[in-house]
């Protein structure tokens, strides 16, 4: 597992002391700026970019733009990680994966993927985060983090699509980016 320590191993072993009251102070006042994420929590401007993310989580990610390899590298890695049906074209069913490689995913989808339910389907772009932790190849994790924070932005707090994604790493941003002490 030396390709975790290299790349995701800070952001997801970090202890940090979640508090709900400031990743919602968040969520409630996130808004889309120029391609930045910005919001007060409890009563500190917050603003999030990609440079933010990657200085932060430490994630020794380079800005390689996109976040998602080509089809042709997708399907070999798909049969590298043992999957056992057709490559599909929107996303990977978790139970076609054989051996260790399920699990490895299935920790890839607790800790990366920018959902809270519906755990058993693997789109692309955690897949091209698998084979750039696995193959230590580039990959943009921090645009990753970056668009799913950008892709909740606007849902209400009853909205059923609202994810309050990354608690841990936006609480990591929160205490690096702060002016004055957050607790």
């Amino acid at each position: 597992m030396n390709f975790l320590r290299r790349s995701i191993s800070y952001a997801i072993s970090k202890d940090v002391q979640l508090v709900t009251t400031y990743i919602d102070d968040f969520w409630q006042s996130a808004i889309l700026v120029d391609n930045t994420n910005e919001a007060t929590t409890n009563g500190n401007q917050i603003v999030i970019t990609e440079v933010v993310i990657r200085a932060t989580l430490w994630f020794g990610d380079l800005d390689h733009g996109k976040t998602c390899y080509s089809r042709p590298i997708r399907e070999r890695a798909a049969r590298v990680f043992g999957y056992i049906d057709q490559f599909p074209s929107k996303q990977l069913v978790k139970g076609m994966i054989i051996g260790l490689w399920r699990h490895f995913l299935h920790v890839l989808m607790q800790c990366l993927a920018p959902r809270k339910s519906g755990m058993d389907g693997m789109g692309h772009s955690l897949l091209s985060d698998m084979i750039g932790l696995t193959f230590n190849q580039p990959f943009n994790f921090s645009f990753m983090i970056l668009q799913s924070f950008q892709s909740q932005l606007g849902y209400r707090a009853n909205d059923k699509r609202l994810q309050l994604l990354y608690p841990r790493f936006l609480t990591l941003v929160f205490l690096s980016t702060s002016e004055s002490p957050i607790w």
